[in-house]
């Protein structure tokens, strides 16, 4: 917790047999854990879903399963919401298959209609993330990067044009 800012929280889920642990630790210390009824095996089938409507291997994109986004986000975050209220900044150390699932991808309230991607409550709109390997490497990752000295924090994002075949 003493690693926290004000407004961030680390989120721990730990994938287990029978169920999955969720861990939420704030900046003034509280700290918040449970048990979810959610084995790693029917984990990964959830994440499995909701990554098909985000792969484009076949050469389009699928439609986006918005009802399993939420129902994900309610079985390991709906129980933290209120904790979740002031965070602004979310640092989720993840595990098992949630390795492979931004958590950018949950929705927070149930879809009004299948396809309404603009009108989704997606988290990401509510708090940033970052994503981390494992809790120790937040220690260490504030201790070399320190902060920032930018006057006007900016982050910038090019399509550059290498050739006319392009």
């Amino acid at each position: 917790a003493k690693l926290l800012r004000r407004n961030e929280a680390l989120l721990r889920v730990l994938p287990g047999q029978r169920e999955t642990w969720v861990f939420l630790v704030k900046a003034d210390g509280a700290l918040q854990g449970m048990a979810v009824k959610l084995p790693a095996q029917q984990l990964t089938a959830e994440v499995g879903g909701l990554r098909t409507g985000v792969d484009a291997s076949t050469g389009h994109l699928p439609d986006f399963d918005l009802a399993l986004a939420h129902r994900l986000y309610q079985q390991l975050l709906g129980p933290l919401e209120s904790a979740l209220a002031d965070v602004k900044h979310l640092i989720v150390v993840p595990a098992g298959a949630l390795l492979s699932l931004p958590p950018a991808l949950l929705v927070r309230q149930a879809p009004s209609e299948p396809g309404d991607y603009r009108g989704a409550a997606w988290l990401v709109r509510d708090m940033a993330f970052s994503l981390l390997p494992s809790v120790v490497a937040l220690e260490q990752f504030r201790q070399v990067a320190g902060s920032s000295q930018a006057r006007l924090p900016f982050i910038g994002f090019g399509n550059p044009v290498f050739s006319e075949q392009a």
